[in-house]
């Protein structure tokens, strides 16, 4: 459920946001974040007064949340405990037959011979 709160909130930015999305198809780097990078489209826009700087601030400001949300949601999955999986218990591991498969041979009744 937080992944897809973390898409519609990307996703909204977009549409929050067209005019930085248009202008961002120009940009230099495809992965360009519009803060630092040269040849961003979007800070040329906010040098020449073509984007308003209340639209750049409302932008940045829901990209620091969607990241916030990103990391939050990594660390509660690195968080969570892993679950364990049942083992057959004839199966080998490390090397070593399972314990309880060894005891179950051991319980069998020996063949007459």
């Amino acid at each position: 459920m937080r992944e897809f709160h973390i898409w519609i909130a990307s996703e909204g930015s977009k549409q929050a946001f067209p005019e930085i999305d248009d202008l961002s198809l120009r940009c230099h780097f495809r992965a360009c974040t519009h803060t630092k990078e040269n040849k961003c489209a979007v800070l040329e826009a906010l040098a020449t007064g073509t984007l308003p700087r209340e639209r750049y601030d409302g932008f940045l400001k829901l990209q620091l949340e969607i990241r916030f949300l990103r990391k939050a949601e990594k660390a509660r999955r690195m968080a969570k405990p892993k679950e364990k999986r049942s083992r057959s218990p004839a199966r080998v591991q490390r090397g070593r037959l399972n314990w309880s498969f060894l005891q179950l041979i051991m319980t069998l009744p020996r063949a007459a011979g």
